[in-house]
């Protein structure tokens, strides 16, 4: 295929189409990073949440013993109501964890998209450039 159009106007489009890429690689490195950043709280709030509750069930003893509780099912019932509050604690965390890992998978698709649109947009516009051209030149001759 003959090319119409001038260096300048070649140079502009792939300018263009570098600055596109260029966001779009930022956006993912952000993105790359904002990830690495969460897996990272994430493990330090486990951690942490973890010696809480590991504190916790250290001393949930000491008050049943006082009062001669041990083995009854008052305290039986306390280290179930410990278990599933502690379930409950990493279960939330997970949740929240996963529901911004899916935001950032999200965010990394609407980079793809937007970049691919872009794209395509720049394509079409040296496209439509190249026809109005080619139809000048038919008119010439």
């Amino acid at each position: 295929m003959a090319e119409y159009l001038s260096p300048w106007e070649i140079a502009a489009y792939q300018t263009r189409q570098d600055q596109a890429s260029t966001a779009y690689q930022n956006s993912l490195a952000s993105n790359t990073y904002q990830r690495s950043m969460l897996g990272i709280a994430n493990q330090r709030n486990r951690d942490r949440m973890g010696q809480q509750w590991t504190q916790y069930r250290n001393q949930l003893p000491g008050g049943y013993a006082r009062r001669g509780l041990l083995n009854s099912g008052i305290y039986k019932q306390a280290l179930t109501d410990y278990a599933n509050n502690r379930q409950r604690s990493f279960d939330d965390l997970d949740f929240s964890y996963t529901t911004q890992l899916g935001q950032y998978d999200l965010d990394k698709q609407n980079f793809t998209n937007t970049y691919n649109a872009g794209l395509t947009g720049i394509e079409a516009e040296r496209a439509a450039r190249r026809a109005q051209l080619a139809s000048e030149l038919r008119g010439i001759m």
